[in-house]
């Protein structure tokens, strides 16, 4: 059995050392593609993230969500049931939709979540995968998947220059949507283009159970980046809160984040937090 990581240090020789804050106030990373795609059947997301508060619809990742009605995205998203969602959409219409029966409540647990699409697959059910502390989610509310070979986001060059956004999403007119901001804290970015991996490339069950990070043997491609919050400039450079450690300098910008939002609360490392479930109505701030 897989249990998300509660507190306590886990030593796998791999320690994230850092994760950065959200704090459901216009703050999030945003970078424009980085180049031609590697290969867009396929790609893969990885991260660590803990929640602030629940019924939010926080929108972790998207990609591309503009005005230009002939774009291809994704958004990842925690819904306001509080379900996980991997969402694709084409001209007109989704081109695929994934969303999980379980509910994503707990404030005090680091989850790792790993999103995989590879629409090369023949079975339509192996295109688009979700895995939640090293377990693919098989149990689903939602599971319409893409057509065999279908290009994902990638392949379409950003509307307006508004690419990848980490902690967001843009709304229909392009702008920043101000009711999708993610309240929490996310650590260990990985994404890969061109690569289909499982959540085992990432992490793996230590000696009491607990599914914990490693560091991931992986091939990035031309967009793929790696985020681990180690700096706290706001410049996108490998000075910056953004900076990519994977060799490729695929370096984010930074809305409204600062230095104060970059923090050592981590998997590994997990700081007791105040909890927003069944506090009787007690508001919580900053």
């Amino acid at each position: 059995m897989v249990f998300p990581v509660v507190g306590g240090t886990q030593d796998t020789g791999y320690d994230i050392e850092n994760s950065v804050r959200f704090d459901n106030n216009a703050n999030y990373l945003y970078a424009d593609r980085f180049g031609s795609p590697t290969n867009a059947d396929k790609y893969t997301l990885s991260f660590w993230i803990k929640r602030c508060s629940n019924g939010a619809g926080d929108e972790l990742f998207s990609y591309n969500y503009g005005n230009d009605s002939s774009n291809i995205g994704v958004i990842l998203s925690l819904r306001t049931n509080d379900q996980l969602r991997f969402n694709g959409y084409a001209p007109g219409s989704d081109h695929f939709d994934v969303q999980t029966n379980r509910l994503f409540r707990d404030p005090s647990a680091w989850y790792h979540l790993v999103f995989a699409y590879d629409s090369t697959q023949s079975t339509a059910s192996n295109r688009q995968k979700i895995y939640v502390n090293g377990v693919e989610e098989t149990s689903l509310a939602t599971s319409s998947y893409t057509d065999q070979n279908f290009d994902g986001f990638l392949a379409t060059t950003p509307n307006s220059n508004k690419g990848f956004i980490i902690g967001s999403r843009y709304n229909s007119s392009g702008g920043i949507d101000s009711a999708s901001y993610t309240d929490g804290y996310m650590a260990d970015v990985y994404f890969t283009d061109g690569y289909a991996y499982a959540a085992s490339d990432f992490g793996e069950t230590n000696d009491n159970g607990v599914w914990v990070p490693k560091k991931a043997d992986v091939t990035f491609g031309t967009n793929g980046y790696h985020l681990e919050f180690k700096q706290t400039g706001t410049s996108a450079n490998a000075s910056g809160i953004g900076a990519d450690t994977s060799g490729n300098d695929n370096h984010f910008s930074v809305g409204n984040i600062t230095s104060i939002d970059v923090t050592t609360d981590t998997p590994q490392n997990n700081f007791c937090t105040l909890s927003s479930v069944d506090n009787d109505g007690v508001v919580l701030s900053e």
